[in-house]
C-alpha cells in the first residue's frame, strides 16, 4: 500500500476517533471482550462471588434493616434486582451486568487517561485495549462485581478533582464520591484516602483555597462513610432468619481492634490460611509475578509522577505487600489490593511503551512492548476462553485468588447440572429431622436450589466439626453433598468413612451418615 495513502487513512481514522468515537470504541471493547466469557459459559453462572449475587437476586432484598444503607454496600443490588425482576432469570441478569460493568471500567481508564491525563486519543485506548486484556482486570470482573462498580465510578470521580473548583464539577464529584461508597468498601476507602492526601499536599504547598475545594465536596461522603465504619465497628443488631445454620470455624484476628486489619500469621479462613511467613511470602510474590511480571519492564520505564495517582499507588502497594512488611498488622485481604493494582500499573505501563517507541534508532525497545502487548491480548484470550482444565495459568500457590480460567465458579462447569440434581434430589428425600452438610464451594448453589424448610449446615474447613454441629442440632439424618471422587480441588476436605453415598449424578453425590 502506498505510504501517503496508510498516512491519509491513519489520519482519517484517528481523527474520527479523536472527535466522536474514542469513549465510545473503549465503553465497546470492554463490554465486547467481558461478553466472550459469558457467552462461552452459558447456560451456566462463572465466578465464586457471582453465586452470592444470584441468591440476592432471589431473595430480592435490597436493605433488611434501615442501618443497611450505611454498613452494606448496596448500589449493586439496587441496579441488578429490577433487572432481573423484568428478564427472570439470574443467570442473563448477572451476564448482561458483569458486561456492562466491565465496559464502565475500560471506558473509564480511557476517560482518566484522555481527560485527567491529556493523553492523546491514540495513547487513551492503547490504555483501555491493554487495561481491557489483562488477567487481574479480567479476574476482578469474573466475580467482584461491587468492586468492578466502585471501581468504575471511582475513575469518573477522580477525573473530576481537577477541574472541582466549578459548581457543576462540584456536584458531579459528590454525586460520584457518594456513589463509590455505597458501591464497594475498598474502592471508597481508596478515594478518601487519595482526597486527603491531595489536601495535605495542597495545604502543604500554601494552597489552603484548592484543599478546601477539594474536601468539602468529599465531606458529604465522607460522613456516610465514617457512619457506617462506626455502624460496623457497633453494630445494631437484627435478626434475619435463614435456613443456615454456621459452623463457628473461621478465624480472623483483629489488632487494635480494627476490622480492616489482620494478623495474617494467624488468620483461618478458606482463602487465607498461611503457617509461616515465608509461606505467606511466597504467596504474596507469586500472584504479583503471576499478574504483572511481563509488564514489569514497561512500568518502570514508564512511571510518572501525578498526584492522583502517586497516592492510589501507595495506597495499593501498601495494601499488597503489607503483609511482608507487618504481618501480624495490615491492612485485610492484600490479594484485593493486589488486583486493583492493574489501574495505575496500566497507565505507567503505557507511557512507557511511548517511550520506548521515542527512540527512532533502535527497534528492540519497539520490538519488546510489540512482544508485551501481542503477550497481554494472548493470555487475556487464553484465561477468558480456554476451559479451567486446559488453561495454563493455575499454580497451587495463587489458585486461591486467581482461577486458571474464566471458565469455571465454586466448581467445574461439567459439575453445575450434577450438583442441582443432587440439590433437588434433596428436596424430595429431606424432612425437618434431617439437614445437610454443605461446604463453602456449594453453599450458595445449596441457596438457590434447596427449599428454605430444609436446613444447610455450612462449613468451610473442618467437615467434622460440622457433623458435631448437626447432631447437636438433633438431626438424625444428616447429608454431605460432595464429589464421588477427587477432582483436585479442596484438597482439605475429606470424606469420613461414616458417610456411604445415597445418591449421585456424574462427579457429585449425595452422602449420608451411618449412624
Amino acid at each position: 500500500m502506498n505510504s501517503d495513502l496508510e498516512d491519509k487513512i491513519f489520519k482519517f481514522f484517528r481523527a474520527e476517533v479523536s472527535s466522536k468515537h474514542g469513549f465510545f470504541f473503549s465503553l465497546l471493547l470492554g463490554f465486547l471482550i467481558r461478553l466472550a466469557p459469558e457467552l462461552l459459559s452459558y447456560p451456566n453462572i462463572i465466578g465464586f462471588d457471582t453465586l452470592r449475587y444470584a441468591v440476592d437476586l432471589k431473595e430480592s432484598v435490597i436493605w433488611y434493616h434501615w442501618s443497611n444503607i450505611f454498613t452494606h454496600t448496596w448500589l449493586l443490588k439496587s441496579l441488578i434486582i429490577p433487572i432481573h425482576r423484568i428478564i427472570q432469570s439470574p443467570i442473563i441478569t448477572l451476564k448482561i451486568a458483569s458486561t456492562m460493568l466491565y465496559g464502565l471500567n475500560v471506558a473509564g481508564i480511557y476517560y482518566f487517561a484522555n481527560k485527567t491525563l491529556k493523553w492523546k486519543t491514540e495513547k487513551s485506548l492503547l490504555t483501555s485495549l491493554l487495561f481491557s486484556f489483562s488477567i487481574a482486570s479480567l479476574r476482578i470482573s469474573w466475580d467482584l462485581y461491587r468492586n468492578t462498580l466502585g471501581l468504575g465510578i471511582l475513575l469518573f470521580a477522580l477525573s473530576l478533582i481537577p477541574e472541582i473548583r466549578y459548581l457543576r464539577i462540584a456536584l458531579g464529584f459528590i454525586f460520584l464520591s457518594m456513589l463509590t461508597v455505597f458501591s464497594h468498601e475498598l474502592t471508597a476507602a481508596s478515594l478518601f484516602f487519595m482526597v486527603i492526601l491531595f489536601v495535605l499536599r495542597e495545604m502543604r504547598e500554601s494552597n489552603k483555597a484548592e484543599a478546601l475545594r477539594i474536601l468539602v465536596p468529599s465531606l458529604p461522603a465522607l460522613i456516610i462513610f465514617l457512619l457506617g465504619v462506626y455502624l460496623g465497628a457497633y453494630p445494631i443488631k437484627y435478626e434475619i432468619k435463614t435456613n443456615v445454620i454456621g459452623v463457628p470455624e473461621i478465624f480472623e484476628p483483629h489488632p487494635l481492634g480494627l476490622f480492616f486489619l489482620t494478623n495474617y500469621l494467624s488468620v483461618s479462613a478458606p482463602v487465607e490460611h498461611y503457617s509461616t511467613y515465608p509461606q505467606l511470602a511466597l504467596h504474596i510474590t507469586s500472584l504479583f509475578a503471576l499478574l504483572y511480571v511481563i509488564w514489569l519492564p514497561i512500568i518502570i520505564k514508564g512511571f510518572f509522577r501525578d498526584k492522583i495517582l502517586d497516592a492510589w499507588t501507595a495506597l495499593l502497594l501498601a495494601g499488597s505487600f503489607g503483609p511482608l512488611i507487618i504481618p501480624f498488622c495490615s491492612l485485610l485481604y492484600w490479594n484485593r489490593w493486589m488486583f486493583m493494582l492493574v489501574y495505575p500499573f496500566t497507565f505507567y505501563a503505557v507511557n512507557g511503551i511511548e517511550k520506548f517507541h521515542t527512540k527512532p534508532r533502535l527497534k528492540w525497545p519497539r520490538n519488546i512492548t510489540k512482544g508485551i502487548i501481542i503477550a497481554t491480548i494472548l493470555i487475556g484470550i487464553l484465561f477468558t476462553a480456554l476451559p479451567s482444565n486446559l488453561a495454563p495459568f493455575y499454580t497451587p500457590l495463587t489458585c486461591l485468588y486467581l482461577p486458571s480460567s474464566m471458565q469455571q465458579n465454586t466448581i467445574p462447569l461439567e459439575d453445575v447440572a450434577g450438583t442441582i440434581e443432587c440439590l433437588e434430589w434433596l428436596n424430595v428425600n429431606m424432612n425437618q429431622n434431617s439437614s445437610v452438610l454443605v461446604h463453602h464451594a456449594f453453599l450458595y448453589w445449596a441457596r438457590l436450589y434447596l427449599d428454605n424448610n430444609h436446613t444447610i449446615i455450612y462449613y468451610a474447613m473442618n467437615l467434622t466439626k460440622a457433623v458435631e454441629v448437626a447432631q447437636q442440632n438433633g438431626f438424625r439424618d444428616i447429608y454431605l453433598i460432595w464429589w464421588k471422587d477427587s477432582i483436585g480441588w479442596y484438597l482439605n476436605i475429606k470424606v469420613p468413612e461414616d458417610f456411604e453415598i445415597t445418591h449421585s449424578r456424574g462427579r457429585i453425590s449425595i452422602y449420608k451418615y451411618a449412624v
